[in-house]
């Protein structure tokens, strides 16, 4: 990257690039939920006005996924109506089994290996704390804040790459990301880093190091996200149509290795997990009537919505977004150093409309998914007037980039209040108050009321990621416990969690006695302590006739 910035503009870019890091670094920090006061290493929801939440469902997921024991929430890991005995911290690496485990345990899932195994990696160096998993989400982000000022820098000028680079440091939608612990942010990092090698190869022609890194990185985002298919065909192609001729034959077989290669190691993981996938994803994403009209809205607004998540009603922010996102692609007809970023971000939201078109679901109303067209799309956003005829001046030219910069900036400033949430469950509430009425060698008795499918295991995987209260013995129920499991439990204390606020919750225990007063959440939880009867003797012939003798 060193080797794009020379002369006397050096310093000057080192510098901006140093300040725009430096005030990313403060906002990931300042953004960061509050520190529980019950359990340590743990981060609960913020008291103060920049609100997000701890990590959600989703997010334990994938820290449970890199223990290397498989999917909490799939599969037979815990059978309902049974008890089990000891049952470890599933978020934990304390007993995890070894890291190579980790990637034949994922046909559960609904994600490639490359985030999972690398957050392992981490988590072994950092250990097992809630930051310690965002700060390696925030790394990615930082990567993708450097490449995206070297990229925009070597393509456009100093004034594009500090813009796009402030951007990507301090709008809502890219904090929020860099705060999730999921492969979104390390998906960006990668584009970043690929859209760079583009630049540098459409500026001096494919080169064999250039071909090395494209080898490299564009396996990479394959095994980091499946929607990244359509950027990597796009980049295979600009790279093969950009090289010399005695380098395009090559580049071709490299390419077509690398895909042999991904598709040998991972094609078997990845189709049972698009099984999964079709299982679970899309009894969310998928619409009951089409919606064109309503997913080509929404797709014209993401140039607003990937700044800050909004409910954008108004025409003049649909024209806005239009705008944004129409302007700055015409713009590569005039300036072909665009052209990298623009092929990009109508890779990815391409990809997004047409599956949902032809499939009916609503992927693209979903802002994460399309949070790979980030590095090129905030490149080309304050770029676009570079692309004014050549008649005007050039000292305009480059004041409407700052213009538009600032005004950008300035959206997302006053939009820091605003709240990003995505559709995932929290449970980390509930988890925290169940943990109030739970002793040491209490067993954990979870009911879901009105058949929510797997939320019993989102709440026990929230329980366990609470240091402390874990190893113990859980029962999920599905129903009232027969009379097996009840005797098996005699005579013990359990904590009873009966999530939709079940007030008939003992109903669920025959002969179960609270020990305090239930909790309630309202629309919720219901929590309550009790004790399981003690176990009476089986009855014999003798003590029967007995029973049946007069007195």
């Amino acid at each position: 990257m060193m080797s794009i910035i020379s002369g006397e503009s050096r310093i000057v870019a080192l510098l901006l690039l140093g300040l725009v890091l430096v005030t990313g670094l403060c906002a990931r920090v300042a953004r960061l939920p509050a520190q529980s006061r019950v359990f340590p290493d743990r981060l609960t929801f913020s008291s103060s006005w920049l609100p997000l939440d701890p990590p959600s469902m989703d997010e334990l997921w994938h820290l449970a996924l890199t223990t290397g024991r498989g999917s909490p929430l799939g599969g037979d890991l815990y059978d309902r109506n049974k008890l089990h005995k000891a049952v470890p911290s599933l978020t934990s690496l304390q007993n995890a089994a070894p890291g190579y485990h980790i990637w034949g345990k994922l046909s559960n899932v609904l994600h490639p290996p490359l985030y999972i195994l690398t957050l392992r990696w981490w988590r072994e160096v950092l250990g097992d704390g809630d930051v310690a998993a965002i700060s390696y989400s925030e790394l990615w982000s930082l990567v993708c804040i450097v490449f995206v000022f070297a990229a925009a820098y070597s393509a456009l000028g100093l004034s594009s790459a500090f813009w796009a680079s402030l951007l990507c440091a301090l709008a809502p939608v890219p904090l929020y990301i860099a705060q999730e612990i999921r492969s979104y942010s390390m998906a960006c990092g990668l584009a970043a880093i690929t859209l760079y090698v583009l630049v540098r190869m459409q500026k001096s022609g494919l080169t064999l190091y250039q071909l090395a890194a494209l080898a490299f990185l564009l396996p990479a985002l394959l095994l980091s996200h499946y929607f990244t298919v359509a950027v990597c065909a796009a980049a295979a192609i600009m790279a093969i149509l950009g090289a010399v001729t005695s380098l395009r034959r090559k580049a071709i077989v490299v390419f077509l290795v690398c895909g042999a290669v991904t598709a040998a190691v991972w094609g078997p993981f990845f189709i049972r997990q698009m099984v999964v996938s079709l299982e679970t994803g899309d009894i969310w994403l998928r619409s009951e009537k089409p919606m064109p009209w309503i997913l080509l809205k929404q797709t014209v607004l993401l140039p607003l919505r990937l700044l800050v998540e909004g409910n954008y009603k108004e025409g003049w922010q649909v024209a806005v977004g239009c705008f944004l996102l129409v302007v700055p692609c015409a713009a590569t007809v005039r300036i072909p150093a665009l052209r990298p970023f623009a092929v990009w971000t109508l890779a990815v939201l391409g990809l997004l409309l047409t599956m949902d078109l032809v499939r009916q679901t609503r992927q693209v109303m979903l802002i994460r998914y399309a949070s790979l067209a980030i590095p090129a799309l905030f490149v080309i956003m304050p770029a676009w007037p570079l692309g004014l005829p050549s008649r005007v001046p050039a000292t305009i030219r480059r004041g409407a980039v700052h213009v538009t910069g600032l005004s950008l900036l300035l959206f997302t400033l006053f939009s820091w209040k605003q709240v990003v949430r995505y559709d995932s469950p929290n449970t980390l509430a509930i988890a925290e108050i169940a943990a109030d009425c739970m002793d040491t060698g209490d067993a954990i008795l979870i009911k879901t009321k009105g058949g929510v499918v797997g939320y019993d295991k989102a709440i026990l995987l929230s329980l366990s990621h609470l240091p402390g209260l874990f190893p113990r013995d859980v029962v999920l129920l599905s129903g009232p416990m027969d009379e097996t499991l009840v005797q098996r439990l005699a005579g013990r204390f359990a904590v009873l969690i009966s999530a939709g606020t079940d007030e008939n919750g003992l109903s669920n225990i025959p002969g179960a006695v609270p020990v305090c007063r239930p909790l309630v959440v309202e629309n919720a939880l219901w929590c309550c302590r009790v004790r399981i009867p003690a176990a009476t003797a089986p009855r014999t012939e003798k003590t029967k006739k007995q029973g049946l003798t007069k007195p």
